[in-house]
This record gives structure tokens, C-alpha cells and sequence, in this order.
């Protein structure tokens, strides 16, 4: 997990807690089946477009949060740029 090498117990506890409201709240907008197995989300969709609209609904609210500098500061959550070249 990306905050791990930079975080203390208390950080990955609020960090964990955190991500479970956001998936949570995904799961309910998208009205999915989920469950959780330790630190792992299990989530089922009926239909393709209901797991393209939480994939979706989850980057958003992940991408509006404040998330700690400490975190934003690791090499591990550096921006990465790709190009896609035509192949012949």
C-alpha cells in the first residue's frame, strides 16, 4: 500500500477508515453487493455499466480528497505520464 513506508498506525488507521467511507459510499450509489474480508473489499455488479459507474464515482471522490503532504511527498505516488505509440 502506498502510505505504508511513510505512515504511523494512527495515520494508516485514519487512512484505512477513510477509504472505507469512500468505497462505501460508492457501493451505495451504484447500488452494489459488497462485503469486506479483513483490509480487502469484495464488490459483485449485476451489470458491466454498474461496475464502469462505481470505478468511476470511486477515482472521483478519491481525487477530491486532502490527502496528507506526507503521502503526496513519496516517490510512490509521483504522477506517471505514458504515451501510446501506433505499432505497425
Amino acid at each position: 500500500m502506498l502510505c505504508e513506508p511513510c505512515a504511523t498506525a494512527g495515520q494508516m488507521r485514519a487512512y484505512f477508515l477513510f477509504l472505507c467511507v469512500c468505497v462505501c459510499v460508492c457501493v451505495c450509489v451504484c447500488v452494489a453487493e459488497s462485503c469486506t474480508e479483513g483490509d480487502s473489499f469484495i464488490v459483485g455488479f449485476h451489470v458491466p455499466d454498474e461496475a464502469l459507474k462505481f470505478a468511476e464515482e470511486l477515482q472521483m471522490a478519491l481525487m477530491e480528497q486532502d490527502w496528507p503532504e506526507e503521502l503526496l511527498a513519496s516517490p510512490l505516488a509521483a504522477t506517471v505520464w505514458a504515451t501510446v505509440s501506433a505499432t505497425k
